[in-house]
């Protein structure tokens, strides 16, 4: 614990190794002890660490939200996109109002240039006010908008709708309603 409020992941990391065990797995949270292994490689940047540690932990606990969340943008980070959104999803079948997931799974699918399976993601966070929320959507309908202003053929409301996906405000109220 100390390690963690210090921030000094490689610590923490060897730590939770020096305390895992057959007979201590999962903590009285459920968690699995090895996700903090991987949640301490994450951040001392050792991908491969963490990556080993989260499949570890899913052995003992396969329906971790978070870790499945975390496998999930191992995944991505490692260049296995098929894979991430396969995690992303099955954490938000555990939980569909996952915040992180269903923030990375929308930024996956627009990294993908899947707008449409973005959108629908992103459109079913429960806060509508958050700033993750506000960026992910202000991104998307942005792109869907320029998309959509390319098959426009009156050049007034072509320009009109380009200048205003400059205005986040716009958009948001568009969205809304």
């Amino acid at each position: 614990i100390t390690a963690q409020f210090r921030q000094q992941w490689v610590e923490m990391a060897k730590e939770i190794h020096e305390a895992y065990s057959f007979f201590y797995t999962i903590d009285n949270t459920t968690t699995p002890v090895l996700w903090y292994g991987g949640f301490a490689n994450f951040y001392a940047n050792n991908l491969e660490g963490a990556f080993a540690d989260f499949k570890k932990a899913e052995m003992n606990h396969p329906y971790h939200q978070h870790l499945l969340n975390n496998l999930a943008s191992c995944y991505e980070l490692k260049g296995d996109r098929a894979k991430a959104i396969e995690y992303y999803q099955q954490a938000l079948a555990i939980n569909p109002y996952f915040r992180d997931a269903l923030l990375n799974l929308s930024i996956v699918f627009f990294q993908s240039g899947k707008l449409d399976e973005a959108y629908s993601t992103i459109s079913r966070f429960p806060d509508k006010k958050e700033g993750k929320y506000v960026e992910v959507m202000v991104a998307v309908l942005k792109t869907k908008s320029i998309d959509f202003s390319k098959t426009m053929n009156d050049e007034t409301k072509k320009s009109t709708l380009l200048k205003n996906v400059e205005n986040n405000d716009w958009l948001m109220q568009m969205e809304q309603e």
